[in-house]
């Protein structure tokens, strides 16, 4: 169930049922992974909104990644 998101630069599996959505992200080199649950339905603004929030956790993760891997040169 893995496919390329974000044109190929990202590996994941999302979907939804009523009352959940979930996506997972990875870069193709495994160092970032995220995994976002959220218990509520997707219809409209409420996609766009989940779908900021994903950009937001993948963003942070990013940071997180960049400061480990600085850290570790240190």
């Amino acid at each position: 169930f893995w496919r390329t998101k974000r044109n190929g630069a990202l590996l994941g599996h999302g979907g939804n049922d009523p009352g959940i959505a979930t996506e997972m992200l990875t870069d193709p080199d495994g160092r970032i992974g995220v995994i976002v649950f959220s218990n509520t339905s997707l219809h409209g603004e409420e996609q766009i909104a989940y779908a900021r929030i994903v950009d937001d956790v993948w963003q942070l993760a990013r940071v997180l990644a960049a400061n480990r891997d600085r850290e570790k040169d240190e």
